[in-house]
């Protein structure tokens, strides 16, 4: 009876320890649970179109956010999301990516049927105000996000689950680098997702992040 009075306190000991924790000095710590929600604008986002079309010109103002394949060349875009606003020890439970779609004055719709695509971990920084194709960082396919074909013309793309890559970022700052939104197939011309970029004059296309996290308090 003793020994398993013993093992039912080290249980208890045990699923205690996962809600809490203590400071150098002993004092018991809550984990607490947080939501953030990032959009940013024109002023602080970070976020640039590529076109092979125009290799060396830097699209990094552009309202648009997409990727395409069209007669004269291929466009893909990139992202940076702000995490600084969480802490650098956070637990990270989940991080969302939602990217919104309208009809572009100068790029149109999406492409019914057609434009799946990776939204892939950028492996080097870049400076949006520089940017171009031609000296555009590479990506990673690991844990990257597919993007299914556009079901519509307008189509949103809500709550994609970018949490196996932005946890490493937020724990480590020096590694974001942010995402390249790409089509799965550069290949085939007439191909394309076209979502509101940060420097959309609509606030409500602004690509949009949802973390939820927890800290020791």
């Amino acid at each position: 009876m003793k020994i398993k009075n013993l093992t039912l306190s080290i249980l208890l000991i045990s699923l205690l320890s996962l809600s809490c924790s203590s400071d150098d000095e002993g004092t018991p710590k809550t984990l607490v649970n947080y939501t953030v929600t990032i959009q940013s604008d024109a002023t602080t986002g970070k976020d640039a179109f590529l076109g092979s079309a125009a290799p060396d010109t830097n699209y990094g103002n552009h309202t648009d956010f997409m990727s395409n394949k069209f007669s004269s060349g291929a466009v893909r875009s990139l992202i940076r999301f702000d995490f600084s606003s969480i802490p650098t020890d956070a637990i990270v439970n989940s991080v969302h990516a939602s990217f919104y779609s309208y009809a572009s004055p100068s790029n149109g719709s999406n492409f019914i049927g057609k434009g799946e695509s990776y939204l892939q971990k950028v492996d080097a920084a870049w400076d949006e105000t520089t940017v171009t194709w031609n000296n555009q960082p590479t990506s990673s396919i690991d844990n990257q996000v597919y993007l299914a074909n556009a079901a519509s013309a307008v189509q949103d793309y809500l709550d994609l689950d970018i949490t196996a890559t932005a946890a490493g970022m937020i724990n480590d700052p020096a590694t974001n680098h942010g995402y390249v939104l790409r089509l799965v197939d550069e290949t085939v011309s007439n191909n394309k997702l076209i979502f509101g970029s940060s420097d959309n004059t609509n606030a409500s296309l602004h690509p949009k992040v949802v973390v939820e996290y927890s800290v020791y308090e």
